[in-house]
């Protein structure tokens, strides 16, 4: 599989940062491996790296169309449209992750924490609790948990 030109590998010496060096990747992807999801996958890692949110989101979506059932890309695009405010955009993603792998812990702690964040403390404790049955060992898991269920009134089981 094709490998994902970076930065430095394409333009040895130019300062990160230009639109130039933007067009150039973007170029050079499209045209070398335009249907290759891991192209897509790295420039967008790459991308999301030098700080290029709107262009990661691109390439994200972009694989996605490309392999929906793909756990890992509903995942970091649900936490770009969740960097972009779009809450109910990184459910679906969130969501889809889940459905594909419901064993996934990540997307599950995500899920409920956008789920937290919009106002849904019920839905927010029933996913946290979960992802904190699955893996005990994650206290900041049990903290959010504890968070949702004392907002949504449930203080006794708050404090347990």
């Amino acid at each position: 599989m094709p490998q994902a030109a970076t930065l430095p590998q394409l333009c040895p010496g130019t300062p990160v940062g230009t639109q130039a060096v933007r067009s150039i990747l973007t170029g050079v992807t499209w045209l070398r491996w335009p249907t290759s999801v891991e192209a897509r996958i790295a420039l967008g890692f790459e991308y999301q790296s030098q700080g290029y949110q709107d262009e990661a989101l691109i390439q994200f979506e972009v694989a996605a169309r490309l392999r929906p059932r793909y756990p890992d890309i509903q995942y970091n695009l649900g936490l770009l449209y969740q960097a972009h405010g779009r809450g109910e955009d990184a459910l679906r993603c969130f969501g889809k992750a889940l459905e594909i792998n419901p064993d996934y812990l990540e997307a599950r702690v995500q899920y409920g924490l956008t789920l937290a964040r919009s106002g849904d403390f019920a839905g927010a404790a029933t996913e946290l609790a979960t992802a904190a049955a699955k893996s005990p060992q994650f206290a900041d898991v049990r903290l959010y948990l504890g968070y949702c269920l004392m907002k949504g009134g449930h203080i006794s089981e708050a404090s347990e």
